[in-house]
């Protein structure tokens, strides 16, 4: 498969849509794939290419479409691709020892829970050990051959954030023009992203790559900060299916429902039945509307690593209610 990488020349920002709160100051999650768009589109009408048809619009990708972003390092042995860890894997640490290990998440085959008002779903537990926390606590990202390791039931390992990035949390506040007080609706959180070196974002190019070529760099993010660009080769299988009627589906990118947590209020799920979910606090998408000049609609979305446990066979390539286009809700399959 074809991706694209965005390497920076600085730190990077981004708007953040937490709310407030001392509750949402934890580690941020990765951008959207919206303003990685937005500094193509860009880029495009600079050398030339304005129809809306191949660039697109905020409604639009155009005849471009990205999955992502995630992360990637250079290494001496290569480039290292790093996506986000799914919300089921448990870590384990031996007190004495300090030896660490990795288990899974399952659905109890006779413990039930009302997951929501007409909605039962299966327990999970972990039936190889008793105590252990979410390993995406203390490691939010999957290195892509442990990823495949991991859909195929091998055993794998996870790692840091902090092997690649800090954050930086900051508050903006849009003034009025001919004031000194704050215009209404524009205080909001600001998310810096630095990055150690050799490393940044990456996207799978599902189509439009020809349009991408004679590029180097573009602006991205707040600030018009430079990022080097450049499009390569990706050999994995981790779209393809499993064989399995029961299997754990994954997202890589938010998805946005109109039920909340789960696409229906019952176990109907894309044409599977829906048996578990292991999710944490959605995280809210939204932006800016460069034509109205205001914040554009806020979604709640679950966020990518949230895991669902299904049976039988998903219809759909994405899983997502709204914004289907920009690739929300892509997911992979793994054997539970």
């Amino acid at each position: 498969m074809k991706v694209i990488y965005f390497q920076p020349e600085d730190y990077l920002i981004f708007r953040d849509n937490r709310n407030f709160g001392f509750s949402d100051n934890s580690n941020s999650t990765l951008p959207n794939i919206i303003p990685f768009y937005g500094a193509l589109r860009t880029a495009l009408m600079m050398n030339g290419i304005k129809s809306s048809e191949i660039i697109g619009n905020t409604d639009s990708p155009g005849k471009i479409k990205l999955t992502g972003p995630f992360i990637f390092k250079k290494e001496i042995d290569g480039i290292k691709h790093y996506f986000p860890t799914p919300e089921h894997l448990i870590v384990h640490e031996d007190e004495e020892s300090k030896e660490r290990k990795f288990s899974k998440l399952k659905p109890h085959k006779y413990l039930k829970h009302n997951y929501k008002e007409g909605l039962e779903l299966s327990v999970l537990w972990d039936e190889d050990f008793v105590q252990g926390k979410r390993a995406v606590e203390d490691f939010s990202l999957i290195e892509l051959k442990e990823l495949e390791k991991l859909q195929s039931g091998g055993n794998f390992e996870l790692t840091a954030s902090e092997n690649f990035y800090k954050n930086e949390h900051r508050l903006g506040i849009g003034l009025k023009p001919d004031q000194k007080n704050a215009e209404e609706q524009l205080i909001y959180r600001i998310n810096y992203f630095r990055f150690t070196q050799n490393s940044g974002f990456f996207a799978f190019v599902e189509n439009g790559d020809e349009y991408l070529k004679n590029m180097d760099y573009v602006y991205l993010g707040g600030k018009k900060q430079l990022a080097k660009i450049w499009i390569s080769e990706l050999n994995t299988n981790i779209f393809n299916s499993i064989d399995d009627n029961t299997k754990a589906i994954t997202l890589l990118t938010p998805a946005i429902f109109n039920c909340g947590m789960t696409p229906n209020n019952d176990t109907n799920f894309f044409g599977a039945r829906l048996k578990a979910i292991c999710n944490s606090k959605p995280v809210s998408i939204s932006g800016w509307d460069l034509e109205k000049q205001k914040p554009k609609p806020m979604y709640h979305a679950l966020k990518p690593g949230t895991t669902f446990f299904v049976e039988g066979k998903i219809e759909d390539g994405n899983i997502s209610d709204h914004m289907k286009e920009f690739n929300f809700g892509k997911y992979i399959e793994l054997k539970i």
